[in-house]
């Protein structure tokens, strides 16, 4: 530039300076007067004139550039890596504890149904005394019979213990083990007295057609087991929710913290320029017009600063919630004890740092895990079992009733307990018995309504299993377009900073030299810190990313070394 070109442009610089001073003291001089009439109606004068002293003072360099109080400061700091912040949420998040327990519930179960199967012991004991009154007559003399009302005492102990029970093939079977004493003191010399009966009685009874054989009677046991690995997938499903709100908030709050630091750095390089501007003008160099900019630019820096620091403490309060932090000490507890917000004394401090290497997912690949891994969509398969299932159950149902039934019984019987049992191995006295029973309802509406609502349920079943299909695929697709999105954001404002960077230090150079103006400075700077901080929210929605992509493809639980058993 010439210096007759030079001359010209700081002439203009200073006229335009000129002109808007003089406009600001017209201004000022209208509000004055304004403002002295409204106080004369309104209010004394001595509360107007205090009021704008301590406006004035509000906006003076030494006030602007005083240190603002560090917010964080007393606070307990605590180093938080994500992986840390996982392990953490998986031992206290209050989801997995509720699904951890019905997952016992539905493991238990499968026991329960075993157990339908399990033999079970029977024994019993019955005492009966008999002193009924009998009608009799003695024919010893045929001319004179005596007759009369007579007493025939009988006590009767009868014992039986046995197993019975069913097998998985629907048969009910027995094995019981009877006996009895019976004592008549009035018998006659032709009746044993006492008398013991022994016996040993087996009896089975096996459905045919209806409630029959292994594919019916084990129904119930298969759904447990189904709902037992539809409730390990639910509890998979829980981890992997879990890990994914918290890797979402713990980002959060790396951002949060970030941008706070960011705005401190602007706020504190904002004073520094207005406290060398300031000695400016006290040498005359600069004129008071000349630091309104950058006084501007301080009081925008502390409302930044204010916003993010409120923003950093929300990101915390959000991610301790998930973690559930204060474990068993719920923060009602700690409230009613002594009033205290246990997370408003903590500050968070991230050591997990951003990771911006580039990840090219393959679709096809993708896809197939997803349908592999993903716990929604096992669930989905296991569910159509379970409905064919309860379909083969209803379809039993319409089967007519046909069970063979059989029994065998050996006996003993003598005078004492001893050679009763001996008879039952002679094997002389015995009975057994076999047949059919058959039975089949004269109307089968009510049947024939629970099969079709059986074959609706499979049905219904099969159609969300496709819907969910659908919903993978796009899924994971989406997943895969934000993921590469999400990288090529954060290359742009990565490269929208460093060019920011070299045209802000320009702008300074060119103000130095007298060829810009402060304006020009402060603006460049406003447009450098906003980019800045769309830097930092692209890094943290690259990791969101990240984390949202594993989760469409089930392979978040691959983040911590956790099994589910």
């Amino acid at each position: 530039m010439q210096p007759a070109d030079y001359l010209r442009c700081s002439l203009r610089t200073w006229m335009c300076s000129f002109k808007i001073v003089l406009l600001l003291l017209a201004l000022g001089t209208n509000l004055g007067l304004a403002q002295e009439s409204e106080s004369q109606e309104t209010a004394p004068e001595n509360q107007v004139e205090s009021h704008e002293d301590n406006s004035n003072a509000d906006l003076t360099v030494d006030a602007l550039i005083a240190p603002v109080p560090d917010v964080l400061e007393g606070k307990s700091k605590i180093e938080l890596s994500l992986e840390r912040s996982l392990e953490i949420a998986l031992r206290n998040n209050y989801d997995r504890r509720i699904q951890a327990i019905d997952r016992e519930v539905a493991l238990r179960n499968i026991i329960i149904e075993k157990a339908v199967f399990d033999p079970y012991f029977n024994l019993s004991y019955t005492f009966n005394k008999n002193r009924d009154a009998t009608a009799s007559s003695l024919n010893l003399d045929p001319l004179n019979p005596v007759l009369g009302v007579e007493v025939n005492p009988f006590n009767l102990n009868t014992y039986s213990a046995g197993i019975a029970g069913q097998t998985i093939l629907g048969t009910d079977y027995s094995l019981t083990f009877e006996g009895s004493r019976a004592d008549n003191p009035e018998a006659s010399f032709f009746s044993l007295n006492p008398r013991y009966s022994s016996r040993i009685r087996a009896q089975i009874t096996q459905p045919i057609l209806k409630n029959g054989w292994y594919r019916f009677n084990s129904a119930n046991l298969r759904l447990a087991r189904n709902n037992s690995e539809i409730s390990r997938e639910q509890y998979q499903q829980v981890i992997m929710n879990t890990l994914y709100d918290v890797t979402l908030a713990y980002w959060e709050v790396v951002f949060a913290h970030k941008n706070y630091e960011s705005k401190k750095n602007a706020l504190s390089t904002a004073q520094k320029r207005l406290a060398d501007e300031g000695e400016k003008l006290k040498v005359g160099t600069r004129a008071p017009l000349d630091l309104i900019p950058d006084k501007s630019q301080v009081a925008r820096r502390k409302t930044e600063l204010d916003t993010a620091w409120n923003a950093l403490e929300t990101a915390r309060d959000d991610l301790l919630n998930k973690m559930n932090f204060s474990g068993k000490n719920t923060l009602r507890k700690a409230w009613e004890k002594d009033g205290t917000n246990l997370y408003d004394s903590l500050v968070i401090v991230p050591t997990s740092e951003p990771d911006s290497q580039r990840s090219s997912p393959i679709r096809d690949q993708a896809l197939d895990k997803a349908f592999r891994l993903r716990p929604d969509f096992k669930q989905a398969e296991f569910e159509i079992d379970n409905e064919k299932i309860n379909v083969d159950k209803a379809k039993n149902q319409l089967l007519p009733s046909l069970d063979f039934t059989g029994s065998w019984s050996q006996i003993g019987l003598d005078q004492n307990i001893h050679d009763s049992w001996d008879g039952i191995e002679d094997g002389r006295f015995y009975n057994w018995s076999a047949g059919i029973n058959f039975s089949i309802p004269l109307h089968y509406r009510g049947l024939i309504a629970q099969y079709d609502n059986a074959k609706g349920l499979l049905e219904r079943s099969i159609e969300s299993k496709n819907r969910l299909e659908n919903t993978i695929v796009v899924e994971v697709d989406q997943a895969i377009r934000e993921l590469q999105h999400a990288h090529r954001a954060v290359v742009n404002q990565n490269q929208l900073v460093r060019l920011q960077l070299a045209l802000l230090e320009g702008e300074i150079k060119k103000l130095e030299v007298g060829t810009s103006i402060n304006y020009n400075v402060v603006q460049i700077e406003n447009d450098l810190i906003d980019i800045q901080a769309s830097e930092l929210r692209a890094q943290a929605d690259y990791e969101n990313a990240k984390a949202k992509y594993k989760m469409a493809i089930g392979e978040l639980l691959n983040e911590v070394e956790f099994e589910v058993e």
